[in-house]
């Protein structure tokens, strides 16, 4: 479970990153455009975006989208794209908001996942051998499944309950 999460949050990091160079680069492009550089020039370079998780990006088709209605209809192309900008950033902003104010939950849930380890700890401490009765009688085996079902059940819970909801732009 921690490998998992710790790969989770690297691909979740490595998507952020592009995602912030993408914002950048719409900014610029935007710019280029109010500077008089030829839409296709500019267009071109925000097309080719460098990420495997480009192809299916909400954001790109966006951009795509104001860029053919633009060209179909002779709406300022600059303004949409610096519309979609603001956009996604404030919505970043309120994700991490979301995940800021998630974060004491989720730390919570960590430290209560952690419990029966110091649990066990203690019972050594104090001359007992918990390992022996939980692995080695048919009521401690019994005891130690269902603690790990529970565990498992109360982490899966927490991380539903502390995920942000994804809302999706029409």
């Amino acid at each position: 479970l921690a490998a998992r999460a710790v790969r989770a949050q690297a691909a979740s990091r490595d998507l952020a990153r592009h995602r912030a160079a993408l914002l950048d680069t719409l900014s610029g492009a935007a710019a280029d455009l109010r500077a008089g550089l030829p839409a296709e020039r500019v267009a071109s370079g925000l097309t080719a975006v460098d990420h495997p998780a480009a192809a299916g990006d909400p954001l790109l088709a966006r951009v795509r989208a104001v860029s053919r209605l633009a060209e179909r209809t002779g709406a300022p192309l600059a303004d949409l794209w610096e519309r979609i900008e603001a956009d996604a950033r404030a919505g970043d902003r309120a994700r991490a908001a979301l995940a800021g104010q998630a974060a004491g939950s989720r730390t919570t849930a960590c430290l209560l996942a952690a419990l029966p380890v110091a649990g066990l700890g203690l019972g050594y401490a104090i001359g007992a051998d918990p390992l022996t009765v939980l692995l080695r009688t048919p009521i401690g085996a019994a005891c130690a499944l269902g603690a790990v079902a529970l565990q498992l059940v109360g982490l899966a819970w927490t991380r539903r309950i502390t995920r942000p909801e994804v809302v999706t732009q029409p």
